[in-house]
């Protein structure tokens, strides 16, 4: 008897203990480059205990459910000035969460090229047809119509990206379109037949 009521206030004692998660923060840069940094703050308020020393590498084990503000700061050493806050549910077991930088560099700056497109063959049909131009890590999008030439644009292209061609809300097809930090590019082909896509930088 003893035992069993030793059990039932084992059970009792754990189903009475708050939930707890894994906590996971990933700094990428507009390429998908990680960059160092840590927490600083992560707390459910500014009255709450703060959590931020229970993080190492930007990583904790027994964060317990709740909505938390959260601060983040480039570790010594690391070339990023930015900071980074934001707010998270943490509601399930494993929370892991994606920040990309803002900040620009030279490299970015010169990258900023207007870029000029041309789909073949542009497909015959009475909706519109558009190229979207998606950054992997959600950070940008871009879209364009297509002319009856097959012709289109964006404002820019770097990073990592994934290429729709729609027509309408169809998807006629997506493609990978990665531009790395040292590329210029100010002109891109698309061709739908083979769903390849061809950059180049015309001076």
């Amino acid at each position: 008897m003893k035992m069993t009521l030793g059990i039932l206030l084992t059970l009792v004692l754990a189903s009475a203990s708050p939930p707890v998660a894994s906590v996971q923060f990933t700094v990428v840069n507009r390429w998908g480059i990680n960059h160092s940094y840590k927490v600083l703050h992560f707390r459910l308020s500014s009255r709450s205990a703060d959590l931020a020393p229970s993080f190492h590498d930007l990583a904790a084990s027994e964060i317990p459910y709740g909505i938390y503000d959260y601060e983040l700061v480039p570790a010594p050493g690391d070339s990023s000035v930015e900071k980074l806050s934001g707010s998270v549910d943490v509601n399930r077991d494993q929370i892991h969460i994606t920040n990309v930088l803002e900040t620009t560099d030279s490299v970015g700056h010169r990258a900023q090229l207007r870029v000029s497109g041309i789909l073949e063959p542009r497909p015959k049909a009475s909706g519109p047809v558009w190229v979207i131009l998606q950054n992997v890590y959600g950070k940008f999008r871009d879209e364009s119509t297509v002319d009856d030439q097959g012709g289109f644009q964006f404002h820019h292209v770097w990073g990592n990206n994934v290429i729709i061609v729609c027509v309408g809300s169809e998807v006629l097809m997506s493609a990978p379109l990665n531009v790395g930090p040292n590329d210029l590019i100010n002109q891109l082909h698309i061709d739908l037949k083979t769903g390849r896509i061809n950059t180049r930088l015309n001076r």
